[in-house]
């Protein structure tokens, strides 16, 4: 499961081009997001992208072949979400750009066969491409880019990533510059592209698809971080993306985090601030907790119980690596369920005493979890970085059901999952 790699307009057009350039420190004192003057970085506003979006960079003041992240913003449509994210990582020593690219507001016809989906990539491949053309007028390394997809953002992003040249023809924007990148990096990624109407018009989506599209960027590295508490993109988006990346060859690894589909992109969050720490470390080449051997655990199944084998306590900020084991006939979903902050120690000790039992007579829609699905005989790894103390966790193994979702299984319970600080 884990890999990285993308003529300057110049400085003079970024300043010009519908945009406004800005100097925090000792140059500006205009706020950045939440309201807090920064010091470091020169922000440039609404600078146009070709003549299809407009973008905000921030950029290291006298940065010198600084990596490049390429940010694209969910299905809310604001790149401003985005720019917490976007400053913390610029901080690092980055140049960040974030463009706007156009969401779909409402859910089009079933029986559409417009091509809706090649404006979303039409301007998610020029936005790259301008980076390639402009990163070094703001001091960045137009040969080391890394595009970043929140929720919405992240397929629109996984599938240029994917690709060396764009399989999809009619995009003529900076026809000199590449578009390849070094690495793609997804929070909360809907890999699935349900909410922008992917899987109601499949044969129209089917080109842009990132479970169909041929992956000719052999050299990307994807990395995954996903919100064991986020209820609005299922986790298992994830989970099935890395493992059909893991299938093509791709270098691709996913974490799980206990945070909200919300908290990954805000940096005032825990859950926000490591996966802020974890973009910059990526791009700057540092270890971070996809390297981190953590502490190591198995969790297995034989058909007839569920075992939890190895230490059962982790650090806050660490990660916990689980090895999953299928020692069964038929598929097993693997879980890690966390529990509010008022369940006892009677009542965990109840919880896990019982087995096995429907889902949902043990949880609610609000825990957070994550499940990965096994085949018979076979092995997989589901990594957790647990960034609160307030929840108590424990693994759990589900014989699948007919239902593709672990919900309608059978939950056979395992150990408790202790954190330490």
């Amino acid at each position: 499961m884990r890999a990285i790699r993308a003529t300057a307009l110049g400085a003079a057009i970024l300043l010009t081009a519908c945009g406004t350039a800005t100097e925090d420190g000792a140059r500006s004192t205009t706020p950045e997001a939440g309201g807090v003057a920064t010091t470091g970085l020169v922000t440039t506003r609404d600078v146009a992208v070709a003549d299809m979006t407009t973008a905000d960079i921030f950029a290291p003041r006298n940065a010198q072949d600084a990596p490049v992240v390429v940010m694209f913003h969910g299905t809310e449509g604001l790149r401003s979400n985005m720019e917490p994210l976007a400053t913390d990582v610029a901080r690092s020593g980055a140049v960040v750009i974030v463009p706007s690219w156009p969401v779909i507001t409402e859910r089009p016809p079933v029986e559409s066969t417009e091509d809706i989906f090649f404006e979303q990539t039409a301007v998610a491949v020029c936005a790259v491409r301008f980076a390639h053309e402009t990163a070094a007028g703001h001091g960045g390394d137009p040969t080391d880019i890394t595009i970043l997809g929140h929720s919405g953002g992240a397929p629109l992003g996984a599938r240029v990533a994917m690709v060396e040249e764009p399989p999809w023809p009619g995009i003529d924007c900076y026809p000199s510059a590449s578009s390849q990148v070094r690495r793609f990096v997804g929070t909360g990624g809907d890999y699935t592209n349900e909410y922008q109407s992917g899987t109601w018009l499949p044969d129209v989506y089917r080109p842009y698809d990132v479970f169909q599209l041929e992956a000719t960027n052999r050299d990307l590295e994807v990395r995954l971080l996903h919100g064991g508490a986020d209820t609005s993109v299922d986790v298992g988006n994830s989970t099935k993306f890395d493992q059909h990346l893991d299938a093509l060859g791709i270098d691709s690894d996913v974490v799980y985090v206990d945070a909200t589909h919300r908290e990954l992109r805000d940096p005032s969050t825990p859950g926000g601030q490591l996966v802020a720490d974890q973009v910059a470390a990526l791009v700057h080449e540092r270890a971070s907790v996809f390297d981190d051997p953590g502490s190591v655990a198995t969790l297995s199944f034989d058909g007839d119980s569920c075992i939890f084998d190895g230490t059962a306590t982790t650090t806050l900020g660490r990660p916990l690596h689980v090895r999953l084991v299928a020692d069964t006939d038929v598929p097993v979903w693997f879980s890690l369920v966390g529990f509010g902050p008022d369940v006892t120690d009677t009542q965990m000790s109840a919880i896990l005493a019982v087995e096995p039992r429907p889902l949902d007579e043990t949880l609610t829609y609000s825990d957070p979890a994550s499940f990965v699905l096994i085949e018979p005989g076979a092995e997989g790894e589901m990594t957790w970085v647990f960034v609160y103390d307030s929840l108590r966790w424990s693994s759990w193994c589900m014989p699948k059901a007919d239902s593709p979702h672990p919900g309608a299984g059978m939950m056979y319970p395992a150990s408790e999952i202790v954190l330490t600080p």
